[in-house]
């Protein structure tokens, strides 16, 4: 990894979360080869009795889901999520949803669900998805627009289009660390059902599933 790399990277952690976080996931990388650890959170809500978006959005805000042909919000999408750079286009027009926030015309976050096969890379599983089921790809607040309960607005304009399409069940997940993405997810009704853990000692994997108890107070 080339040292500009390296600082981008910094500079990207501590801009989405913190200098701590940005330290630890530094460390990992650098580990990587030797040792690999993810702990990962998986939740599901029913979508299926949400018809709105329940409350206006926020004065000079506007939402839009995106299409093949919409370039600049595509562009607004990938400047922002690297690992999706490139492929935004595909997983539209393959089905996919991705609905974009904007205030006063500037980008201010979006939520990416898929439908059918999808992969969890950070835990390095496949997992397909019912017909009636969709899953959380990405859900991001741009920094200078955090803090003003953007994400919760996306979310439930994301339910919305969903029922209105036929589905039923919204799954997501989350690094177990990450308290501020699960916080956010409670309370919109999301329920914890399973925690996907990956290890990889030495080049040799391991991957471990724990069921979460309908009664965990999780």
């Amino acid at each position: 990894m080339s040292f500009t790399t390296l600082t981008h990277k910094v500079r990207r952690h501590v801009e989405d979360h913190n200098w701590q976080v940005a330290v630890g996931k530094v460390c990992k990388g650098v580990c990587a080869p030797l040792y690999t650890r993810a702990d990962y959170r998986i939740y599901r809500i029913d979508v299926s009795r949400w018809s709105d978006a329940s409350v206006a959005p926020p004065e000079g805000f506007a939402f839009r889901m995106l299409t093949t042909s919409d370039h600049d919000g595509i562009a607004a999408v990938e400047q922002y999520a690297e690992w999706l750079s490139g492929q935004l286009h595909d997983m539209i027009a393959a089905g996919g949803l991705c609905l974009l926030a904007t205030c006063n015309g500037e980008p201010a976050g979006f939520n990416l669900a898929t439908f059918g096969g999808v992969y969890m890379p950070l835990v390095k599983v496949h997992r397909t998805f019912a017909s009636n089921a969709a899953w959380s790809e990405h859900i991001m607040v741009y920094r200078h627009f955090r803090g003003r309960g953007l994400a919760k607005q996306i979310r439930r304009r994301m339910f919305a289009e969903l029922a209105r399409r036929g589905t039923r069940y919204f799954y997501g997940g989350a690094e177990t660390w990450n308290t501020t993405s699960l916080g956010l997810a409670q309370s919109l009704g999301f329920r914890e059902i399973a925690d996907i853990s990956f290890r990889r000692i030495l080049g040799v994997k391991f991957h471990f599933i724990r069921r979460v108890p309908a009664s965990d107070p999780r």
